[in-house]
């Protein structure tokens, strides 16, 4: 199941992305616990701050992907470990705000003691 939350605090669950209204002001999504290999290449929400993609089998985020008002990415138990650098650097230098929560990654040789990045 998918929580949306949108930017009149309406709150709605999707099985899908693809159900998700594009005529709608997307601000968080919560998409935790639903094994999701990846996420959608064409998901493009610019107004999302927060997107919760943690304890899913994602090994890589789509490169289209809107990182100009994410402020909250969880990504936790996932298998980013060769992408780790690319998402730091890509949050970083798209929005100077943010919070990218690394707990939980694993075999990552620059990230196995950093548990928080404040960006």
């Amino acid at each position: 199941m998918i929580k949306v939350k949108y930017s009149d605090d309406t709150i709605k669950e999707y099985e899908t992305f693809e159900q998700i209204s594009d005529g709608e002001i997307v601000i968080s999504i919560d998409c935790s616990n639903n094994e999701l290999t990846q996420l959608p290449e064409n998901m493009n929400f610019p107004n999302l701050q927060e997107l919760n993609c943690s304890k899913n089998q994602l090994t890589q985020l789509p490169e289209n992907m809107n990182f100009l008002n994410l402020q909250i990415l969880h990504c936790v138990n996932n298998d980013f470990s060769q992408q780790i650098e690319r998402i730091i650097y890509k949050i970083q230098y798209e929005t100077q705000k943010g919070y990218l929560n690394l707990t939980g990654l694993n075999d990552y040789n620059n990230t196995q003691n950093i548990h928080n990045v404040d960006i």
